[in-house]
């Protein structure tokens, strides 16, 4: 049953990356009045990047992924008009990692902690020296536990203002509930900053979705252009649809229901049933 989960909770993460990329890719991959605006390159950046081995429930892995539809947009647009930057902290990860992607003009890799300053500074001039303010972006956030949470304050600085994201949280993995609820709010602490960025762009809004009935409680936040509500709500419910108990969404635009998922998913059923506030 164990084995079953996992296999349904990464085949649908991987889905979903591949579905919210590939309507990126789609959309910016056109050389159209509508698109022109949206200067070169796009931007793709994997903050845990792995080792890039495609996994054995899905077949692909998160750089295979981004890769595949930068290549899309380079085929259309030139050769670069995409990039490519895949972040890994781990020495042994990021040696396969360099193995399996080699780094290109327009593929990046960068060993270390995504949320070291060193490595935003190196995000930072990559964009600044390839790209501008007003260029598309799209991060990919995927932390193993809650201190490898990449999307930072700080980096959220240095990205373009029209970045969008898919980030992943398991917030009861390892039995996380069972921690002092002290312990359990950088959680929330890293929801809110992402929330607040999402806020100060008007035509974005972002998504909260979990699996119903999972024990590990995993959960996943897309930040969007809000004209694409429908299309991303659907991305969540095909890329899940072999997830017996189905999905449970709410958009930070409909705030009360929002934060009403935030809590079911962070606190334990006492601090429910206590109205233990989250924010």
């Amino acid at each position: 049953m164990a084995v079953g989960q996992s296999q349904d909770r990464t085949l649908g993460k991987h889905i979903l990356l591949n579905r919210v990329v590939g309507r990126l890719a789609g959309v910016f991959s056109v050389n159209s009045p509508k698109t022109r605006f949206l200067s070169s390159p796009y931007f793709f950046i994997d903050l845990c990047a792995g080792d890039g081995t495609p996994s054995y429930f899905s077949g692909y892995s998160s750089p295979e992924i981004l890769q595949k539809h930068a290549n899309t947009i380079r085929a259309r647009r030139g050769e670069g008009s995409a990039i490519v930057i895949l972040v890994e902290k781990d020495r042994a990860t990021f040696d396969k990692l360099q193995k399996a992607f080699p780094a290109t003009n327009n593929t990046y890799l960068i060993h270390g902690d995504s949320k070291d300053p060193s490595v935003i500074a190196e995000i930072a001039e990559i964009i600044k020296s390839k790209g501008k303010p007003s260029s598309p972006c799209f991060v990919h956030n995927d932390p193993n536990k809650v201190t490898d949470w990449a999307i930072t304050p700080e980096l959220l600085k240095v990205l373009p203002r029209y970045t969008t994201s898919l980030t992943t949280m398991g917030c009861n993995v390892g039995g996380l509930k069972r921690l002092d609820f002290e312990n359990r709010e950088s959680w929330f602490d890293y929801v809110q900053v992402l929330a607040k960025a999402v806020k100060s762009v008007k035509c974005h809004n972002a998504y909260l979705a979990s699996l119903r009935n999972d024990k590990s409680q995993w959960a996943y936040l897309v930040t969007c252009p809000a004209k694409w509500e429908k299309d991303v709500a659907n991305d969540i419910e095909k890329a899940f649809k072999d997830w017996t108990h189905g999905v449970e969404g709410a958009w930070l635009s409909d705030s009360l229901r929002f934060k009403s998922l935030i809590r079911k998913l962070f606190l334990t059923k006492k601090e429910w049933e206590d109205n233990q506030d989250v924010a």
